[in-house]
Order: C-alpha cells, then structure tokens, then sequence
C-alpha cells in the first residue's frame, strides 16, 4: 500500500461505516486487502465484500480467505472465473466454498462480457457446476440471492 495516502484511506472507510454502505475489495492486492479490512472493521464498516479472492488478483489461499470472513466479509466466487480464469475449475472454487462456508459466500456472474453467457445463465451454470462439485444446492441458491441481499439491504445488519 501506498502509506501516504493512508489518512485518506481511513477517512473513506469511516464514510462508508457511516453510511452503512457496502465496502467492496476490488482488484486489490492480498496485502491490501489484509491491511484494509482489518482497519475497517474496527472504523465500524460492517458491509464488506472481497471481490473474488480467488482470481488471479488477488489469488488468495482459501485459508486466508476464511480468515478474512471471520472479520465478518463476505467472500464472492464468480461464473466468470469457470471461462476467463486460467487454471480455475469447479473443483477450486468448491473447496473454497467449503473452507470459508457457504454463510459467508456470494455468487455472482460476474458477467456481461462479449464472450460470456447472459448474467443470468453465468449464475445458473455455477450453481450447477459446483453442485457437480458435491456442494449443496440450496445452500448455493442462498449464496447466490438471500445472502446478496441481506449484504444490500437497507437494512441494518445485526
């Protein structure tokens, strides 16, 4: 991380924590992403997503992924990572899943791309193929619409 604009980093996050509002990783770094949601769960952010972790950025160890679930984020895995993620299969982002939990995992498409399926039909053919995979059905149907939600929700989370 660039530490010079660390005060300007904090003063986002507290924004965010008082906006309830949803704070995304994007495509940061594991070193940032481990700095930076540490320092917003104790500013009082309490919507946290980290945007695919186990994508080529930032290729996160399903272990360290849990770990960072445990400070109350949620981990997404993306449809698109089965087409455009090279080396990444169901197999993977199953074992994810059964590391972190599925409580604590979004599914997304992730989609829109030329070269992908419709959103709808990227989602659908993840919750398939990870079903393949072993993994519950019903429980990826939550991760993939109740648990979304309940990050979005305008809502105050417990």
């Amino acid at each position: 991380m660039d530490w010079s604009v660390e005060g300007d980093v904090r003063l986002i996050v507290k924004l965010i924590a008082e906006a309830d509002a949803v704070l995304a990783t994007g495509h940061l770094s594991e070193a940032e992403v481990g700095w930076l949601l540490p320092v917003a769960s104790e500013l009082g952010v309490r919507r946290m997503l980290l945007t695919h972790p186990s994508y080529t950025v930032p290729a996160m160890h399903p272990k360290r992924v849990a770990e960072l679930t445990e400070l109350g984020a949620y981990a997404e895995i993306t449809a698109f990572q089965l087409w455009h993620q090279p080396g990444c299969d169901s197999r993977q982002l199953a074992d994810l899943v059964r590391t972190v939990g599925y409580e604590r995992i979004v599914l997304s498409s992730d989609a829109g791309q030329p070269d992908s399926p419709a959103p709808p039909d990227a989602l659908r053919h993840l919750v398939e193929a990870l079903v393949v995979e072993g993994l519950d059905a019903d429980a990826l149907r939550a991760s993939a619409s109740e648990i979304p939600e309940i990050l979005v929700s305008p809502e105050p989370l417990r």
